[in-house]
């Protein structure tokens, strides 16, 4: 049974769309799906005017599209200039990694360390610069600050907004609704495979209603 149904969205540059709702919505089976991790039978997909529907998944990067999944999304035994150097993917390594670093300046001191030797909110910075380093126009952001302190959440979530400030779009599902809805323009609540609301952000938060219904718990 397919888990997404009849589910419409966009996101333009520069903006934060969230993806919220219950256990088994369809958030993460959404960002995997536009990443071309799963298969789609029906529908379309569309990056900047190009179908990538049926693009395979490795083609993704090249076409502009960055994803940042919750595990697994640094090389732990590579050191961080390692990470950085092979994401790089024919650019000029050291303006590359040069722009990312100015981003992510607590990685300057840690560029020998291997990955997984770095603190958690290091090493999701780690795989923002990953991503960002190819300066993709979608960036794709399954679950960010799952099993991070409330310091570092912070942290990333300012810099989420940074990044759609420098007119990245990004498309973000996020465990701590509430939190991410304050660094959002819009936002998308699934149920179902659908989408059951769509609204502002600001809207969202305003309504106490949707509040209790779609922020009152966490989960995938």
């Amino acid at each position: 049974m397919p888990v997404i149904k009849a589910l419409s969205l966009k996101v333009m540059a520069g903006e934060v769309v969230c993806v919220i709702g219950p256990n088994g919505a369809g958030k993460s089976t959404l960002v995997k799906s536009v990443m071309g991790l799963l298969k789609i039978f029906n529908g379309k997909i569309a990056l900047a005017g190009r179908d990538i529907t049926r693009l395979a998944a490795e083609k993704h990067i090249d076409a502009g599209v960055g994803y940042v999944p919750q595990v697994s999304n640094v090389f732990g035994s590579l050191t961080v200039r390692e990470n950085l150097f092979l994401s790089c993917r024919g650019r000029n390594v050291s303006d590359a990694t040069e722009k990312v670093l100015a981003m992510f300046p607590e990685l300057k001191e840690k560029l020998a360390l291997t990955a997984g030797s770095l603190s958690g909110g290091e090493r999701q910075m780690l795989a923002f610069a990953r991503c960002l380093i190819v300066e993709p126009r979608l960036l794709l952001l399954d679950e960010p600050t799952a099993a991070l302190s409330p310091l570092l959440v912070g942290s990333i979530f300012d810099r989420i907004a940074e990044i759609a400030a420098r007119g990245t779009a990004i498309l973000l599902v996020e465990q701590n609704a509430l939190r991410a809805l304050t660094i959002s323009h819009r936002v998308y609540a699934l149920a179902g495979g659908t989408n059951a609301i769509e609204g502002t952000a600001a809207e969202m938060l305003a309504n106490p209603d949707l509040k209790q219904i779609y922020l009152g718990g966490r989960g995938r």
